[in-house]
């Protein structure tokens, strides 16, 4: 079977190649390191997922787009169709004197 070589061109080191991982303090820094990103992230995670429920309740206070929608079609066309009948009142009246 032959060498296994990194892109680079350089040998595998042992985690690389599927042998043991180093014994050192730098393996200790970085899982410690890996730590408290994992824990800064949760604690992201949580804020997000507040902000968000918090969004979502604000959302469900609004009122339905849809009939608001509705609702304000109605109320142009009611008060379109009430100028429109003043307006032919005032014809048959002559107009105001």
């Amino acid at each position: 079977m032959g060498e296994i070589y990194r892109i680079d061109g350089q040998k595998p080191t042992n985690v690389e190649g599927g042998g043991e991982p180093p014994r050192n303090d730098e393996l200790e820094k970085r899982v410690s390191k890996l730590e408290d990103q994992h824990t800064a992230i949760m604690v992201s995670l949580a804020r997000i997922e507040a902000r968000l429920d918090a969004v979502d309740q604000k959302v469900d206070r609004l009122p339905d787009k849809f009939w608001t929608g509705r609702l304000m079609i109605l109320t142009i066309a009611a008060t379109f169709a009430l100028l429109l009948t003043a307006n032919k009142l005032l014809e048959l009246m002559g107009g105001i004197q």
